[in-house]
């Protein structure tokens, strides 16, 4: 027998959640800054600089696709590809019902306009594609703090999707929203321009935000050719490349509360020539056991690549970890360093 009662109470529970879990991110963020000297600053900056314009090619093994050029660019420079787009499911193809160069990936679709002066990558509205009016939208009880309403459309983000949306540049890589929050497929999401938010409660606290496949389903929608996503098994070696090696050093060893740290990755072949355009993936480990993911900037043309993070309110003789993972055309190297708190 259906009871009304039943699933208000099962959408309270769930939106209590949402709420509570919005209310925890926002106290965890406490830090000061502190200054580095303006030398090693020119000498990142430039480093960084280098790395972001460079062209660089990445090969994905996961799924067997390349990521080149301008996309690798606009792929790199979100906080977070995989969260935000997921891996590549095709290489650079050409649509051929209308002949756009376009590269497909498990959240998002890369449209790329080529000219005289350089090429232009477009995040593709599968959102707005793929977005079917009609679900009831969810009422919430809303604040001018938790929540915010967008000109544009006239719609409203709250909470942790909001607090999502602010945290990856969500003006840029997710759009405009296009819908109110709704309640469809059992979860409760959210359309906007280029993207859907879902709420998954049974995740851990902190990554119950995702974002749905909707490259996959807009390719099935659109295309269809499994061939297409065949992976390219044949140019995954690099050459002369046999060996990867990455080493990794903090700037302090030693490092007050509240401050920031820099972290150093390089990569090597075997032969200790610096590897340019290579993934860099850190997870920063706490004293408590929590894990914070990084995607900082690929290596420059010195196989180099820095992260600077915040430490918080730690007490003295604390050890924070760094584990990194590096990936370049199919090879894979780990390394792992440390620091403490003191004074």
């Amino acid at each position: 027998m259906f009871c009304p009662t039943r699933v208000l109470r099962h959408h309270f529970s769930i939106v209590s959640a949402w709420v509570v879990e919005y209310n925890f991110d926002m106290v965890k963020t406490i830090t000061r800054t502190i200054l580095l000297s303006t030398l090693l600053l020119a000498i990142l900056s430039s480093g960084q600089t280098a790395a972001q314009s460079g062209a660089g090619e990445l090969y994905i093994p996961e799924t067997g696709h390349w990521i080149r050029g301008e996309v690798l660019n606009t792929y790199q420079s979100a906080s977070d590809p995989l969260l935000l787009f997921g891996y590549p499911i095709t290489d650079e193809i050409i649509d051929p019902i209308d002949g756009q160069h376009t590269q497909y990936f498990e959240k998002a679709r890369f449209d790329l306009t080529k000219s005289s002066s350089g090429t232009i990558v477009e995040i593709a509205p599968l959102g707005q594609l793929l977005y079917t009016p009609g679900n009831e939208p969810v009422s919430l009880a809303s604040t001018h703090q938790a929540c915010r309403t967008f000109s544009a459309s006239g719609k409203t983000v709250c909470y942790a999707f909001l607090d999502f949306y602010d945290q990856h540049n969500g003006e840029y890589f997710f759009g405009n929203p296009i819908s109110q929050v709704e309640y469809a497929e059992g979860r409760y999401v959210q359309y906007f321009e280029n993207c859907r938010m879902e709420w998954r409660p049974e995740l851990p606290s902190g990554k119950r935000v995702a974002l749905t496949n909707l490259g996959k389903l807009y390719f099935n929608s659109r295309l269809g050719d499994r061939t297409i996503l065949n992976p390219d098994n044949g140019s995954s070696t690099p050459g002369e490349l046999v060996e990867l090696q990455t080493h990794a050093f903090v700037a302090s060893s030693l490092l007050p509360a509240n401050s920031h740290q820099e972290l150093f990755i390089t990569v090597q072949d075997q032969n200790l020539n610096p590897i340019s355009g290579a993934m860099v993936n850190v997870k920063i480990i706490q004293p408590d056991g929590n894990v914070e993911v990084y995607r900082p900037q690929m290596t420059d043309a010195d196989g180099i690549s820095t992260l600077k993070f915040k430490v918080g309110d730690l007490p003295i003789n604390d050890v924070i970890r760094a584990e990194i993972q590096v990936q370049y055309k199919g090879f894979q190297a780990n390394a792992a360093t440390w620091f403490r708190i003191w004074w």
